[in-house]
């Protein structure tokens, strides 16, 4: 019976990593990089964790790295959320996580996000936004950050 009972957990556990693997989509929370973000920021108990994609941006004046562009675009939709206005693509437990903080209207967080997105956007200075640029979907992906920023004011 136990052996059964974690055949059924792996199994299960398999096919939950199967259909999550190779996300990519144009929203903050809707690839790889963005959803390894969000569960490493709900292993923190404080919102401050929020600074760590942007505290890599705020430090290198060089090109930012894809990876580093889709945390900080997650990091900003979470951003947003804590200021009440969280994206559809918000995944469940992290928008739990963003309910339990003790959120301050932090003015200089909201700034950051604000600044970092719009260098993430910026194909002469992202990345991503370069890898976007050539694909089908970088119009699509540009309005979904632009959406972003709106709600970052």
């Amino acid at each position: 019976m136990r052996i059964r009972t974690l055949l059924i957990t792996f199994v299960t556990l398999l096919h939950s990593a199967v259909a999550i693997s190779g996300a990519w989509g144009v929203g903050p929370f809707e690839n790889d990089d963005a959803l390894d973000f969000a569960l490493q920021l709900q292993e923190y108990d404080s919102y401050q964790a929020i600074w760590l994609p942007f505290g890599e941006i705020i430090r290198s004046d060089s090109y930012i790295d894809a990876t580093i562009g889709a945390q900080a675009i997650a990091a900003a939709g979470v951003v947003a959320a804590l200021r009440g206005k969280p994206r559809p693509t918000l995944p469940e437990d992290l928008a739990k996580w963003v309910e339990s903080k003790n959120w301050s209207g932090d003015v200089k967080l909201v700034g950051t996000a604000e600044m970092c997105l719009k260098k993430v956007l910026d194909p002469a200075r992202s990345e991503l936004a370069q890898l976007w640029q050539d694909s089908d979907q970088y119009e699509a992906w540009r309005a979904a950050g632009e959406e972003l920023l709106k709600d970052l004011r």
